[in-house]
């Protein structure tokens, strides 16, 4: 099953993305800015489609170009700098909830018609939940605690070999 994709490329990005990127690469950390003062600097509605796009692409664009940004959404206020403190917890509760819903999706695989794939649409399922699973078990208390441990013990990052061994621990 070869799944093609067409990308449409973008020649350049938008003034209003740049705009955005701008207001957001000078946050200072805890600062917050609001949607509405980001809305009012492209001169469109908050709540449009097309200022949801580019702030998207402004917080990617500002997370990327300046190292040690880490931008968070403030529900139903606007976009926060994390302070270093913050982050390493963000990036802890973005890995649980990518374990959560990597459960979801695999409960939602079951209501694949599995019979009715061809044997190259069911390699791509059975290598997609065998993805799927090894993201849920990462986000499990008992696989944290048993690479937390790893991890002090060697003093950096695992490679992925040495990862999954404490998966069966």
């Amino acid at each position: 099953m070869e799944q093609t994709m067409t990308v449409k490329s973008i020649s350049e990005v938008r003034t209003e993305t740049k705009l955005i990127a701008n207001r957001l690469s000078k946050l200072t950390h805890d600062e917050v800015v609001t949607y509405d003062e980001l809305a009012s600097i492209c001169g469109v509605n908050k709540i449009s489609e097309r200022f949801r796009g580019w702030l998207a692409s402004a917080r990617r664009m500002t997370e990327r170009d300046h190292h040690g940004i880490w931008l968070e959404a403030v529900h139903s206020v606007g976009i926060k700098r994390l302070p270093p403190s913050s982050q390493p917890e963000s990036l802890a509760t973005k890995c649980v909830r990518m374990s959560k819903q990597a459960g979801r999706t695999l409960r939602r695989s079951a209501n694949i018609e599995y019979e009715s794939l061809s044997d190259q649409e069911k390699v791509f399922v059975n290598t997609t939940r065998t993805i799927l699973h090894v993201m849920k078990q990462a986000g499990t208390k008992k696989v944290q605690k048993n690479l937390l441990s790893a991890v002090q013990n060697s003093g950096a990052e695992l490679p992925m070999a040495k990862a999954l061994e404490h998966f069966q621990k």
